[in-house]
């Protein structure tokens, strides 16, 4: 109960928490138990287990959207701490998903791809027994000096020609030299802007998707 009014105390006088909100999941073992918060009728998830806090958003979109996420996980954190003050983080993982829609005429997701690695000329539909091949494009970073690594992927959209994911995942070690969420969100979207613009794709918005 004292993780719980810790996470309330903390977050609710920013965004308001109703108690339907809360759920608690137990079991035979400290691991089994779990806390889950719920915000934004549902768009957000912040759950919290005996070794790990996750947080979930979906349908964010624009600048504003980020600031709130940056907020409601500072804030969780803050709980967190006051909860447990000798909260250690040792592994931070950032991961998010962007949808987009190439605005070019006669041109798809796949002909971007293609461009950048050249997949036709190795794989082909028929040594598959595929009608058509899609390839995806992935790049993985590391500098271990700085103790983070990044994994970038590029893929088609399943619904639409013109669409594409965009899924970044970056896990900073403990001692990374980017303390602050905002650095590491920072760090990833000019690693996803480089991404972007080495696959000859720019954005329509100052975000990256």
């Amino acid at each position: 109960m004292a993780l719980i009014s810790s996470l309330f105390n903390a977050i609710s006088p920013r965004f308001p928490i109703r108690t339907t909100d809360i759920q608690v999941h137990g079991g035979h073992l400290v691991s089994d138990v779990r806390v889950r918060v719920s915000l934004f009728n549902g768009n957000a998830i912040l759950e919290t287990t005996a070794d790990k806090f996750s947080a979930q958003f979906t349908g964010a979109q624009g600048q504003q959207d980020v600031e709130i996420i940056k907020d409601c996980v500072s804030l969780a954190l803050d709980g967190l701490r006051s909860w447990n003050t000798e909260l250690k983080v040792r592994q931070e993982i950032l991961k998010a998903t962007f949808f987009g829609d190439l605005l070019q005429d006669n041109i798809t997701s796949t002909d971007v791809i293609n461009a950048c690695i050249n997949a036709n000329e190795r794989f082909t539909p028929e040594s598959y027994g595929a009608a058509s091949i899609h390839p995806a494009l992935r790049i993985e970073l590391e500098n271990p000096e700085e103790s983070w690594r990044v994994s970038l992927d590029l893929v088609r959209s399943w619904v639409a020609p013109k669409g594409f994911l965009l899924i970044a995942d970056a896990t900073f070690q403990d001692g990374t030299i980017y303390s602050t969420l905002q650095e590491k969100v920072d760090f990833i979207n000019k690693r996803i802007a480089r991404f972007l613009a080495d696959a000859g794709l720019t954005s329509s918005s100052d975000q990256p998707a």
